[in-house]
């Protein structure tokens, strides 16, 4: 055993350890950081009910996304991300062109958050979030135009399409578990309040529901559907090998996750 990046060993420092594992007949493990990198990227969305995130050729065949697959420019936007990647060129061009159901999708991405922007002394822009997916997608919506800029307790700032637009912010529910979905209420400079909801899809689904009866007699009775986002979190280095290894040595694996099964597999 050995890590190739910090040219590190394995030790073994005692010999009956060999003995143990020769027992092992069930392992269990928690997912996020241990079997994947914790690093969350933005992949794919859907908006208005068009995909965005693959590839297709010509035949409406789709196309493999490899490491020499042509990323998007995004040099257009002097404060987009550059470690930022993206490859479906289809999904810029439909923000540049004003579709106003992909700029309220990364609006809300740009406002419904809790990040704090720190700036460095190189002038670039910096995110601090409390979970990696909240920080891959306020990224998102920043190279793609809507760039978070500055907060205070009664306001936040986004620079969209180039023009910046400071929200009020009139109410914030963060996100927990019970809620499963974080919500803000925001101002306008033109004075147009609105609720920004952001969660769990089965939540939100619930209440875009037309059988909420109790949901009509408040605010969200007016919720429209924005988008929905898929966030990637990648497997370590020679995590599905292990598995594979293990697998025919007759151990069981259990992968302990808040996730769904689904999101896990």
């Amino acid at each position: 055993m050995h890590y190739a990046k910090s040219d590190t060993p394995a030790q073994a420092r005692t010999t009956t350890l060999n003995e143990e594992l020769g027992q092992i007949k069930y392992i269990f493990s928690d997912k996020t950081g241990t079997l994947t990198q914790n690093i969350m990227t933005f992949n794919k969305c859907s908006i208005n009910g068009r995909n965005y995130g693959e590839l297709f050729d010509f035949s409406g065949q789709r196309v493999e996304i490899t490491e020499k697959t042509p990323r998007v420019d995004f040099s257009w936007n002097k404060l987009a991300d550059p470690k930022f990647i993206f490859h479906d060129h289809s999904l810029v061009e439909t923000v540049m062109e004003g579709n106003p159901e992909a700029q309220a999708f990364f609006r809300l991405l740009a406002v419904c958050h809790t990040v704090m922007p720190e700036e460095k002394n190189s002038g670039e822009l910096y995110y601090q979030a409390q979970s990696p997916d909240e920080g891959a997608l306020v990224t998102a919506a920043r190279n793609f135009g809507f760039v978070f800029l500055s907060r205070t307790p009664d306001s936040i700032t986004v620079v969209e399409m180039g023009h910046h637009v400071t929200y009020e912010l009139i109410a914030v529910q963060d996100f927990n578990n019970v809620r499963k979905r974080m919500s803000v209420i925001v101002r306008n400079p033109e004075g147009k309040t609105t609720l920004f909801c952001k969660g769990a899809d089965t939540i939100i689904y619930e209440r875009l529901h037309p059988s909420c009866k109790k949901l009509m007699e408040v605010t969200t009775q007016h919720l429209n559907l924005l988008g929905s986002s898929a966030v990637e979190d990648k497997l370590q280095d020679g995590v599905p090998q292990t598995i594979e290894q293990l697998a025919k040595a007759d151990i069981k694996i259990w992968v302990l996750t808040g996730d769904k099964q689904g999101e896990s597999l």
